[in-house]
């Protein structure tokens, strides 16, 4: 019986004994499992960083580089626009240079033609003023000519006029005084021959006022 006991004691003992060093071994394997589960982690961890790091830095560069190319790109953009843009407004201003030149020889051009109508219009002016001074100086001396030759004619009018009076009273008295045989031979052949020379000057004067009647129409007719 007490043999029995003591087996059984030890049969309890070692399966309670194998039952702690199994638990202590669970346990160590647990914590083995932990640890080594604990630094499998933080390997992994630090692996991860370090792609997190190497993939963030690469993310970084690329970043990096896509700026400066972009800004490289906007910079090339800009020169381009700016040497476009300077290309164009030294395209205009010379196409306003010459615009400006064209009107200038426009306007120098205008002014010498005005010039020119002004010389032109000035010269005939006074070519039209010599004209009208030396029409007027003829129209003067004509009218002058003709004051002069027509008082010439009233002068031979008015001694025609006289000399034809005489001769008619000379005439009467010629034959009054033959009717009244008051005249001797030589009287009345005196007479006579005053008649004759009276008769000869009135015809004088006759052409005379015949000849300033056409002076007066000739120069009128000038």
């Amino acid at each position: 019986m007490k043999k029995t006991i003591l087996f059984l004691t030890a049969a309890l003992s070692f399966t309670l004994a194998s039952n702690a060093q199994e638990k202590t071994t669970t346990a160590t394997n647990n914590t083995n499992t932990t640890v080594e589960g604990t630094s499998n982690t933080k390997a992994d961890n630090t692996t991860t960083n370090k792609k997190n790091d190497q993939t963030s830095t690469t993310t970084t560069k690329t970043s990096y580089e896509e700026e400066v190319l972009k800004a490289e790109k906007e910079k090339q953009l800009l020169e381009e626009k700016a040497a476009k843009a300077a290309e164009k407004a030294a395209k205009d201003a010379d196409k306003a240079a010459k615009k400006a030149e064209k009107a200038a020889k426009a306007t120098q051009k205008k002014a010498e033609a005005e010039a020119k109508a002004a010389q032109k219009k000035a010269k005939a002016y006074e070519k039209e003023q010599k004209a009208k001074i030396k029409a007027e100086k003829r129209e003067t001396k004509k009218i002058n000519a003709i004051a002069k030759a027509e008082d010439k004619l009233k002068k031979a009018e008015e001694q025609l006029r006289k000399a034809e009076l005489k001769l008619e009273s000379e005439s009467n008295a010629l034959e009054r005084k033959k009717l009244k045989n008051k005249l001797s031979f030589e009287k009345q052949l005196k007479e006579e021959a005053k008649i004759v020379k009276l008769e000869t000057k009135v015809s004088e004067l006759k052409l005379k006022v015949s000849k300033q009647e056409l002076e007066v129409k000739k120069i009128k007719i000038k």
